[in-house]
C-alpha cells in the first residue's frame, strides 16, 4: 500500500468518525431538548412567595400534563363493551366492517392494540412565562426579592407607597408599612415625605445647608416640607398641589382668612383657624355727680405771746385833793 492510499484510507476514515460524532451531538441535542420540554417549559417559572424553601426557589406546574389516550387490546374493548350494555358480545369475524362505536372515534375497532375513549382535550392557551431577573421592574431581582420576602411581582410590597428598593436602599423593612409614618432621623419628615421630596431618611440635613430636612422648602411655595406634611390639600414637593395657579403658600387651608405662608411666619398653625379675635368696643363716659369738697379748715389763731399775756400792774391813782373847807 503506497502512501497516497494509506493517506485516503485515513481521510476517508476520518470523516466516518466525524459523521458519527456528528449524529451522536445531534441525538444528544434532541434528547435534551425534549427533557428540557417535559421536565422544565412544562413548569410556571418562578412561583410566588408561597413556594420559597429556605430561600430556594423551586419550581411549580402551570397546568396537570395531558392524559395519554388510553390503548388496549380487543379483549379489553369487548369488556367495556359488556359493561356498558349490560350483556354479552359475540364473536366478531375479522374483516368485514362493523358499526362503529361513536365513543371510540373514526377509527375502526378490532386490531391488537386500539384508540379507545374519548379524544384528549385541547390544550389550553399557552403560558407566557417571564424569566427569571426583576418581573417588576423595580431594581431588585426576583432572587434578591425572594431572599428578603418581598413580593417579585410587586415594586411596594407592602403598599405604604414606598418602592421596596428604595426602601431596602436606606434600610428599612419593604415587608412593613409601619415604617412609611417614622421619621428615623429625627428632621419632622415621616419617611414618606422624605421619599417625596427626595431626601435621605437617615440624614436630618440631606443637602448639608444648616437647615433640617423638615424647615427646607423643598417646591419653593413659601412653605416649609413639615408644614405641608400636616397640611391637607399640600404637598410638599408640589407648589400648586390644587393646579389653580395660586401657590400652595397663598392659600388658606384653614379658611380662617389668612395665607397659609403668613401663618406660618407668625407662628400659628395654618391647618387649624385661628380663634377671631374682637376689637374691644368703647364704652360712652358715664357722667359722675360732683363730689363736694370739704371746707377748708379755718387757720388757728397763732398763739398769744407769754409777755403780751401778763396782766399790765395797775397804775396809782393820784392822790385825792383836799376837800376846800366850808366858808364861813
Amino acid at each position: 500500500m503506497d502512501r497516497s492510499r494509506l493517506i485516503s484510507l485515513l481521510h476517508s476514515r476520518s470523516a466516518h468518525w466525524v459523521a458519527a460524532g456528528l449524529v451522536t451531538s445531534a441525538l444528544l441535542i434532541a434528547g435534551s431538548v425534549v427533557a428540557l420540554d417535559r421536565h422544565v417549559l412544562g413548569h410556571d417559572v418562578w412561583a410566588g412567595d408561597d413556594t420559597r424553601d429556605g430561600g430556594a426557589l423551586r419550581l411549580g406546574p402551570d397546568r396537570p400534563a395531558a392524559t395519554r389516550p388510553e390503548r388496549v387490546g380487543a379483549a379489553t374493548e369487548r369488556r367495556r363493551l359488556q359493561e356498558q350494555t349490560g350483556g354479552t358480545v359475540a364473536d366478531e369475524p375479522r374483516g368485514p366492517a362493523r358499526e362503529e362505536d361513536p365513543a371510540l372515534g373514526d377509527e375502526p375497532a378490532g386490531g391488537d392494540a386500539e384508540r379507545v375513549g374519548t379524544a384528549p382535550a385541547a390544550e389550553p392557551p399557552a403560558v407566557a412565562r417571564i424569566l427569571p431577573g426583576d418581573q417588576d421592574d423595580d431594581g431588585l431581582s426576583d432572587r434578591l426579592e425572594h431572599r428578603l420576602g418581598t413580593n417579585p411581582r410587586s415594586a411596594d410590597s407592602d403598599g405604604d407607597d414606598l418602592p421596596d428598593a428604595w426602601e431596602e436602599q436606606h434600610g428599612l423593612d419593604p415587608t412593613s408599612a409601619a415604617d412609611a409614618a417614622a421619621d428615623v432621623d429625627g428632621d419632622g419628615l415621616f419617611n414618606r415625605t422624605e421619599y417625596r421630596v427626595r431626601s435621605n431618611p437617615r440624614a436630618m440635613d440631606t443637602n448639608s445647608d444648616g437647615t433640617p430636612d423638615g424647615a427646607d422648602d423643598s417646591d419653593g411655595d413659601s412653605l416649609s416640607n413639615v408644614v405641608e406634611q400636616g397640611l391637607s390639600g399640600a404637598e410638599p414637593d408640589d407648589a400648586d398641589t390644587n393646579g389653580d395657579g395660586a401657590p400652595d403658600g397663598a392659600e388658606d387651608g384653614d379658611a380662617d382668612g389668612r395665607p397659609n405662608a403668613v401663618e406660618q411666619a407668625e407662628g400659628t398653625d395654618p391647618a387649624t383657624p385661628d380663634p377671631v379675635q374682637e376689637s374691644p368696643v368703647e364704652q360712652p363716659p358715664v357722667e359722675q355727680p360732683p363730689v363736694e369738697e370739704p371746707p377748708a379748715p379755718e387757720p388757728a389763731a397763732p398763739a398769744p405771746d407769754p409777755a403780751e399775756e401778763a396782766p399790765a400792774p395797775p397804775a396809782e391813782a393820784p392822790p385825792a385833793a383836799a376837800a376846800p373847807a366850808p366858808a364861813e
